[in-house]
């Protein structure tokens, strides 16, 4: 989990685990931190209401959406355009 700009985990963190988690820290700097989490918990919370259940709205969280589809590329920081996750939200 990333909390800020701190990425918490159990045991040995793997370098797709800790890219995904890097991306999310730059989501949080987008959105100036409490934006990131009102808008995460907006995303969940609208994904339920479209009737998806827990698992599957936490995966179809914008940010997670982003994460997710990226976290394999280890370049995609260097080449990331600002606010990406956006495209995420159709």
């Amino acid at each position: 989990i990333t909390l800020g700009p701190f990425i918490l985990c159990r045991g040995e963190i793997s370098d797709r685990l800790k890219n995904h988690e890097s991306i999310h820290w730059e989501q949080y700097k987008e959105c100036l931190i409490i934006g990131f989490l009102f808008l995460y918990a907006m995303s969940y919370i609208i994904n339920i209401f479209k009737g998806q259940g827990k698992a599957e709205a936490y995966s179809n969280i914008w940010f997670e959406k982003e994460a997710y589809d990226n976290e394999e590329n280890l370049n995609y920081l260097k080449n990331r355009k600002r606010y990406n996750w956006i495209s995420n939200k159709v």
